[in-house]
């Protein structure tokens, strides 16, 4: 599986890579062969041995606790972005030395960014505007509910979108 991650342009010591990693060595050696939901057997992986699979605890795969996980998960976080400052930072004397001897270049970057400055904020404004017409919608909605209407399948889907949309924000 460390190929075929490395193939696919994903850096094997990352933290997606091990929890890829971790999932598929859970679904291979796990002696647990029914779903859930279900109480039919899960088909034998084709090309696997025919011996019974061996039976990995859990907390050997993830970790003693939650807790060290999660601390080794802000530790990784931290060193990640440390490494992208220092990057950024090591970087930044020559993207100054070229755009100071390439003025044309410069314009050029600051044209493009302010086309995407624009592009975003427009695009912030239309969703804006869209979610306050979305709540205007839903108080009415409410308040007929209050009254003791019923409403629609649709004006149901409407209101729940709406407010998932508003606890997304």
């Amino acid at each position: 599986t460390l190929r075929a991650l490395a193939s696919a342009g994903i850096d094997p010591d990352s933290h997606l890579s091990r929890s890829f990693h971790r999932i598929v060595h859970r679904a291979y050696f796990s002696t647990d062969t029914t779903p859930s939901n279900s109480q039919t057997p899960l088909p034998p992986v084709k090309g696997s041995s025919p011996q019974k699979p061996q039976s990995v605890p859990v907390a050997i795969i993830e970790g003693n606790d939650g807790k060290k996980s999660i601390q080794k998960q802000i530790q990784e976080a931290i060193t990640s972005a440390t490494k992208m400052i220092i990057s950024f930072m090591t970087k930044l004397p020559g993207w100054t030395w070229f755009y100071l001897t390439h003025p044309t270049e410069a314009r050029e970057s600051l044209k493009s960014l302010w086309e995407a400055i624009k592009h975003e904020a427009h695009h912030y404004w239309v969703g804006s505007k869209l979610l306050y017409a979305d709540v205007q919608t839903a108080m009415k909605l409410v308040r007929r509910t209050l009254k003791g209407s019923s409403l629609t399948r649709r004006e149901r889907k409407q209101l729940l979108r709406t407010v998932s949309d508003l606890f997304r924000l």
